[in-house]
Parts: C-alpha cells; sequence; structure tokens
C-alpha cells in the first residue's frame, strides 16, 4: 500500500471561559461583553437583519468591554472574532 494521508477529525470544546456573553439582553442600547480574554474593537460587529453593519463605540475604562449603541430598536446580531476563534449572539436592542 502506498502512504495514504490520514484525516483525523476531532471535537473541539470551548470552555466557558471562553464563551461570548452579553449582559443584559435585552438592552436600551449598552452590552457589557465578556469573552474571557482581551477584545480589540476591530474584533467586534453589530449586524442588522439584512447584514449591514451598524455603527457602535466600545468603552472600555470600567474594566470590562461595554458596546453602547445609537441604533434604532430591533433585533440585531454581535460578531466577536480573535484569531481562528469566532462566536455571535443575538442581541435585542428595546
Amino acid at each position: 500500500m502506498a502512504n495514504t494521508p490520514i484525516l483525523r477529525l476531532g471535537r473541539i470544546e470551548i470552555t466557558e471561559l471562553f464563551q461570548l456573553k452579553v449582559y443584559p439582553n435585552p438592552s436600551s442600547g449598552k452590552f457589557t461583553i465578556s469573552t474571557g480574554f482581551a477584545l480589540l474593537p476591530e474584533n467586534i460587529k453589530l449586524y442588522n437583519s439584512i447584514g449591514q453593519e451598524m455603527p457602535v463605540t466600545l468603552d472600555k475604562s470600567s474594566g470590562s468591554t461595554v458596546l453602547d449603541t445609537n441604533i434604532p430598536k430591533g433585533i440585531y446580531i454581535l460578531k466577536a472574532t480573535r484569531g481562528y476563534w469566532h462566536q455571535s449572539v443575538r442581541v435585542v436592542i428595546e
């Protein structure tokens, strides 16, 4: 037999430490974001229901990452990325 490459697939589990947490949800437009590691402003995006990126402001002065929006009420998708890690969560602005 010839040398045949073997592909091994494994299950990768994300520990709770690295789970994307956004609270309070729903909110009036201000959310605290927690991931277990630091996120830069370019790592966080907010999209509306038709995929348009929405303007957001990040505030890290309190020691945690706070996302502040000035956008209409509705349901949005918050996407956080860092390297190969990425997660999305639905957020509601009331």
